[in-house]
């Protein structure tokens, strides 16, 4: 980049193909980052939450092992957010010659 006036521009990363255009949320990937020029005082405030908000680890978080069922159960505490979206959930697991989640 050729010099610019740093008293009238400010250099800003944003979520590429956001709109409006915003800064980079929790999860934006480093591909969707880019670095733009903005006169001062009209720099973007928004974060963006395209890619979803960072959450914190379980708490409350209880595994229980049944023998006879050779059954896990896993549980945790409800999660408290400010979002208006309810967290989503991956389960995964690996198992020889069976359905991980048996009903």
């Amino acid at each position: 980049m050729i010099g610019y006036n740093q008293t009238v521009l400010s250099k800003q990363q944003i979520e590429s193909g956001s709109d409006p255009l915003s800064l980079p949320g929790p999860r934006t990937p480093a591909n969707m980052i880019a670095t733009e020029l903005f006169v001062k005082g009209h720099v973007p405030t928004q974060q963006s939450m395209n890619y979803g908000t960072k959450i914190e680890g379980p708490t409350g978080l209880k595994a229980t092992y049944d023998k006879s069922k050779k059954a896990l159960t896993v549980t945790w505490d409800n999660y408290q957010t400010n979002s208006k979206d309810k967290p989503q959930y991956k389960n995964h697991c690996k198992r020889t010659n069976a359905n991980c989640f048996d009903k």
